[in-house]
């Protein structure tokens, strides 16, 4: 059994994007490349892994850049 729920983002065949998650919520890696950020991909990428697991709550360990996305990702859902 996988410990970690992960994704991959694709387009046009190039690899743009991934996520992780554990069972118990935590969000281990999101990470999308500078070309392609700002286009939702993150978001598609966490509205997948939320719904990948079966917790009503989620922790993360962000760095500065990451957490101002993160913040509005949590405040639209």
């Amino acid at each position: 059994m996988l410990k970690h729920n992960s994704l991959l983002a694709f387009e046009d065949e190039k690899l743009v994007g991934f996520g992780d998650i554990d069972k118990n919520g935590y969000l281990d890696k999101l990470f999308v490349h500078k070309d392609y950020q700002g286009k939702g991909i993150a978001t598609l990428l966490c509205s997948f892994l939320e719904k990948s697991v079966s917790t009503p709550s989620f922790t993360v360990h962000a760095s500065i850049t990451a957490k101002v996305f993160l913040r509005k990702w949590v405040i639209e859902l």
